[in-house]
C-alpha cells in the first residue's frame, strides 16, 4: 500500500513517520524543502507536488492549515 501524506507539518510529519514504522510505502509534499529533508532523511519518499504525492496512492492524509 501507497500512502501519499500532503503536509508535513507537526501533525503530518507524525502520521507520515507512523505510516513509515508501519511498514507502508510512503511519500511525503511540503512547501517547505526542510520539512521534505527531514521526512527524506527518516527514509520516506519526497514529492515536490501533491499531484506527484497521488500518483499511484492507496491513501491519502491531507494535513494543511487551509
Amino acid at each position: 500500500m501507497k500512502v501519499a501524506v500532503i503536509g508535513l507539518g507537526a501533525m503530518g510529519m507524525g502520521i507520515a513517520k507512523s505510516s513509515l514504522r508501519g511498514g507502508l510505502d510512503t511519500v511525503g509534499c511540503d512547501v517547505s524543502e526542510a520539512k521534505r529533508a527531514t521526512f527524506s532523511k527518516a527514509g520516506g519518499g519526497i514529492a515536490l507536488t501533491p499531484a506527484e504525492a497521488a500518483i499511484d496512492a492507496d491513501c491519502f492524509a491531507i494535513v494543511v492549515v487551509n
